[in-house]
């Protein structure tokens, strides 16, 4: 053995060897041929062995510790022999066969039953042709069966392979009407919902009040050429339309929603396009005024309702100034629009400018969209110089006409910089041409103007009919070269100017010397403001003799203005021989005999009234 596991096998097959041997031994003869010669009869039971004392172990000595030393992982009955036992001689191999391999007569000899045995083997060769023309017989019958079977189970795979397609299309067909079904339902639904929201926006629609309503404007579809009448009313939010006056409306659409333009046909006649939520309709307006004037409202009512949709969404609280002047009637007398200390955004400033300006229908012609503007104040609201001049182009345009009579943008910003230039300039070009005549009345007090963006307001006032008739730039940053540029522009165009507010500008002498130079060519002004300017006698001697020569000029305020006994001198002077209804010159460092003076002519003149 190789290993201790095949010695511990080997010694154990050896031991068992043993005992079979000696229990062969121990076996009398006379029991065995008493049980053979005994048949069907039960065997005796076995003798039983009389046991034997274990024999005592081994002590381990020299000689027998091989034997009493156990193999490791072995059972402890498992003895090695002892290197003395004699090995077993294993029986030698058996003697391998040589010479060629059998042939195959030889091995078919072999196969054939009694072959071995020394049989005689019987031939076959008569038998055989009996055997095949049976076999043959049996042949035909059977492959026609086959064949008819065949033919059977092909034809009912090609009835299965119908009745499958048949089954699916059935089942096509099912799934479509189970669609259809199911259409049908939610259209029914749909149907439902689609009524109670018309009837939910009926009642809406006869809470709101009506703004215009006429029967006979022209509708046509998109998408067929076909016209026909329609009587249309707007309310608050929303139009409506309707065969007949009277009749219930057949569809009502929510204006913030609609997108409104104007156009023009090759006639010259001017068109509406509406495009509403699943609708479109072109309008038709005639030369009739109420034409126009619906065009108009419906104008701004899309403005209005798509400004309160918009701020809804931005969770925003809307201008109520904007809104109620938007929600008045556009029937009745002019109102104003007060937006003070509001931000205006670029969409407010829109609808503004939609409100002053009204809206183009066509070939330059504008239309209210509201209740007209008499007065526009917007102070205090941070403007850039891109807003007011917007606003500014917009009053120019204004379609209220002469009921825009006043517009205050102070506190704002139109400083002396690149942009107010450009935007002042912008206005200019896109004016050019026209003669505004409106509003007479602007106040741009604390903007930061310099002297260039003087000259553009001068050039653009001077362009006019009457707007800016009453031009206030007190606070600003005119001084000395701004007022003669200012100055020299009006008088060079002949403007009709009435009342020019230079205060607090720092005109200086040099300042009002310049506008005294040219005073008398501005033969329309009334009223003359030189507060605060830091003006001295020899400027307010000059300026007295100018006013003097002046025909039509009224009323001068040179008040907060460092005047001693000269100027007084000249001032009294002025209040004897110029019929002034208002002349202004309180001043602390004005001398005490000027005023003991004017004192007494202002006696004097009483004294002359009252007789």
């Amino acid at each position: 053995p190789k290993s201790p596991q095949q010695a511990m096998a080997f010694a154990a097959l050896a031991a068992i060897k043993r005992k079979k041997k000696k229990m062969a031994a121990e076996t009398p003869r006379s029991d065995v041929a008493t049980t053979k010669s005994i048949a069907g009869a039960s065997p005796p039971p076995p003798p039983v062995k009389a046991q034997k004392s274990p024999k005592p172990p081994l002590a381990p000595t020299r000689e027998n510790k091989a034997r009493v030393m156990p193999v490791f992982g072995a059972p402890a009955q498992f003895r090695l022999p002892s290197r003395t036992s004699p090995k077993k001689k294993m029986p030698p191999p058996s003697p391998k066969r040589k010479g060629p391999p059998p042939s195959p007569k030889l091995r078919k000899l072999a196969s054939r039953p009694g072959s071995q045995a020394g049989l005689p083997q019987v031939s076959e060769t008569s038998n055989n042709s009996n055997t095949i023309a049976a076999a043959i017989a049996k042949v035909g019958p059977l492959q026609d069966a086959l064949v008819r079977k065949t033919l059977k189970y092909q034809h009912m795979l090609e009835q299965n392979a119908i009745l499958s397609k048949e089954f699916r299309d059935a089942q096509k067909r099912l799934r479509r009407l189970q669609e259809a079904n199911d259409s049908l339902g939610s259209a029914g639904v749909v149907a439902d919902r689609a009524n109670m929201a018309f009837a939910a926006m009926f009642e809406e629609f006869k809470a709101e009040r009506k703004y215009f309503e006429d029967t006979v404007l022209k509708e046509s579809s998109s998408s067929a050429n076909t016209f026909r009448n329609r009587f249309i009313t707007v309310t608050t939010s929303m139009i409506a339309l309707a065969g007949s006056r009277g009749e219930k409306p057949s569809k009502i659409f929510y204006l913030h929603d609609a997108k409104c333009s104007f156009s023009i046909l090759e006639n010259g006649q001017p068109v509406i396009r509406l495009d509403l939520k699943n609708a479109s309709l072109r309008l038709f307006i005639r030369g009739k005024a109420v034409h126009a004037q619906f065009a108009g409202v419906l104008y701004g009512r899309i403005i209005c309702s798509r400004y309160k949709n918009t701020c809804q969404m931005l969770l925003q609280i809307p201008n109520l100034s904007v809104v109620r002047h938007l929600d008045n009637d556009i029937f009745g007398p002019a109102l104003p629009l007060i937006l003070n200390g509001t931000a205006l955004s670029f969409q407010l400033i829109e609808i503004v400018c939609s409100i002053l300006k009204g809206v183009n229908i066509g070939n330059g012609q504008y239309v209210p969209i509201c209740r007209s503007v008499s007065r526009f104040e917007c102070r205090n609201a941070g403007m850039s110089a891109r807003k007011i001049c917007t606003i500014i182009k917009a009053s120019i345009m204004s379609v209220s006409g002469k009921k825009l009579e006043y517009i205050d943008l102070s506190n704002n910003l139109l400083n002396e910089s690149q942009p107010s230039i450009d935007e002042l300039s912008n206005v200019l070009t896109e004016l050019k041409g026209s003669s505004p005549s409106f509003p007479e009345s602007v106040d741009l007090q604390n903007c930061g103007i310099g002297p260039s963006v003087a000259k553009i307001l001068g050039t653009l006032v001077a362009q006019g009919k009457g707007f800016g008739a009453k031009l206030n730039l007190a606070g600003n940053h005119l001084g000395s070269v701004g007022a003669t540029n200012l100055v020299e522009t009006l008088s060079s165009s002949q403007a009709p100017i009435t009342w020019l507010n230079l205060a607090e500008n720092g005109l200086k002498d040099e300042g009002v010397k310049n506008i005294s130079a040219v005073l008398t060519k501005l033969s329309k002004l009334q009223t003359l403001v030189i507060k605060g300017n830091g003006v001295t006698d020899r400027a307010v001697v000059s300026l007295c003799a100018a006013v003097e020569d002046h025909k039509e000029l009224s009323g001068l305020d040179i008040t907060d203005n460092p005047i001693e006994f000269k100027g007084g001198q000249a001032l009294a002077h002025l209040a004897q021989y110029k019929p002034l209804n208002r002349l202004c010159f309180l001043n602390e460092d004005l001398d005490r005999t000027a005023l003991q003076m004017l004192r007494l002519l202002r006696g004097s003149k009483q004294k002359e009234t009252t007789e």
